[in-house]
């Protein structure tokens, strides 16, 4: 019942809607009687002229920085940790000392090695006065057996002591040396105990302490060198070619927005990557004052050429659709708006080279041109420049270079 008297009151507000609107138009004026519909305006646009400029072909990409050498220090022979010379954000020196470890064992190892050797050259002095002994009684036998005292036997025993001394005297001499030998690798034993720097840097993390057992496989130090720091980036198959050696790079990174570090290309990788299509560049990055660190996000601008005399409008002004890149110039008296399909080639950000499609005199439309319609009549207003917005996008990428 609730159902059917909603209805109803539904039908008959219908119904009165409809009979005023009746009412309504029946008793006001005809709807073709002297209404004019008002006109828009033309619309105003903002023009310049191609501009002749030498263009920097750039790319922008994303990379990670990371230290320039970068080492997890390792005990060459285990040993009981004595001592830690230094904590984490440390500067250090190359051939600084970082840890020692227990030395006993290695110290008593040099002290037998010097011990052998002191032997070895004892029993080489026995055996070199054997010799001279052998050589002696060789001339004492040849003297006699000359004068027909002694026989050739006699001789001939002579001479095979001094052969069997001389033997003697060879090997004492090997054993010289390997005792020698064994002395220096004692040394070298008890000096594996100091843990020094290979290079200079910044001690990056801890991960031992006094009294730890230092082993070949563990990590007790790790080192960083960020005088020079480097970022990896990807670069995409279509500028591959373009990348060389020596191209230079502007870096940025959100610990300083307002800065702009520059680098400059140092390695390009000789394959593509089947999966990404990428290859990877690595950028140098100077670093003397170390406020760079590794790990940071940059924001790399990478320049991979220059192209001089450029025919280039704003960036601003081309319009792209479809795969297809247009922009907007005002021709004709009145002036009207005319959509022309162009091909662009090198940009730096702020400008972008006209390779066709356009000529020295058109007047390019750079504010307007997204609400503009081909055909639109306007009233174009010229400037010499692009406008200020236009101005700092093309200017973006001017900002002075920061020193790290």
């Amino acid at each position: 019942m609730r159902f059917l008297i909603s209805a109803a009151v539904v039908a008959a507000c219908l119904f009165a809607g409809w009979r005023t609107f009746e009412w309504s138009d029946s008793v006001g004026p005809p709807r073709d009687a002297g209404f004019v519909r008002r006109e828009m305006p033309p619309l105003t646009v903002e023009v310049m002229r191609p501009v002749v400029r030498t263009l920097s072909d750039r790319v922008e990409l994303i990379g990670s920085l990371e230290a320039a050498a970068s080492i997890d220090v390792r005990a060459m022979t285990p040993g009981y940790i004595t001592k830690i010379t230094r904590e984490v954000g440390d500067t250090v020196k190359a051939g600084e000392v970082l840890l020692e470890l227990d030395d006993t064992a290695a110290a008593s190892g040099v002290v037998a090695a010097e011990s052998e050797v002191t032997v070895a050259e004892k029993e080489l002095e026995a055996e070199r006065a054997r010799v001279r002994f052998a050589a002696l009684e060789v001339a004492r036998a040849e003297s006699l057996a000359a004068t027909g005292v002694s026989t050739a036997q006699q001789l001939e025993e002579a001479e095979s002591e001094l052969a069997l001394a001389e033997a003697a005297e060879a090997v004492a001499e090997a054993r010289v040396a390997s005792a020698k030998a064994n002395l220096e690798h004692a040394h070298g034993m008890l000096e594996q105990v100091t843990i020094r720097a290979p290079f200079g840097g910044l001690v990056a993390s801890r991960d031992a302490d006094p009294g730890d057992l230092a082993t070949t496989d563990r990590s007790l130090l790790s080192l960083i060198a960020i005088e020079t720091v480097r970022t990896v980036v990807a670069i995409g198959e279509r500028d591959y070619a373009k990348v060389t050696v020596g191209n230079r790079a502007e870096l940025q990174v959100d610990s300083y927005p307002d800065r702009v570090f520059e680098g400059v290309v140092v390695r390009v990788a000789p394959l593509i990557d089947a999966q990404t299509r990428t290859a990877q560049v690595e950028i140098d990055v100077a670093n003397p004052r170390g406020v760079l660190k590794p790990g940071m996000t940059t924001r790399v601008v990478l320049t991979l050429g220059e192209r001089a005399e450029a025919t280039a409008v704003p960036v601003a002004s081309v319009m792209e659709e479809a795969g297809r890149s247009t922009l907007m110039v005002v021709d004709g008296d009145p002036p009207a708006a005319e959509v022309r399909e162009v091909v662009t080639g090198v940009s730096d950000g702020g400008f972008v080279e006209i390779v066709k499609g356009l000529f020295a005199g058109d007047r390019v439309v750079t504010l307007g041109n997204h609400v503009a319609a081909d055909g639109d009549e306007v009233v174009p207003v010229e400037v010499a420049d692009a406008s200020a917005a236009i101005r700092a996008a093309a200017e973006a990428g001017g900002r002075g270079v920061a020193t790290p």
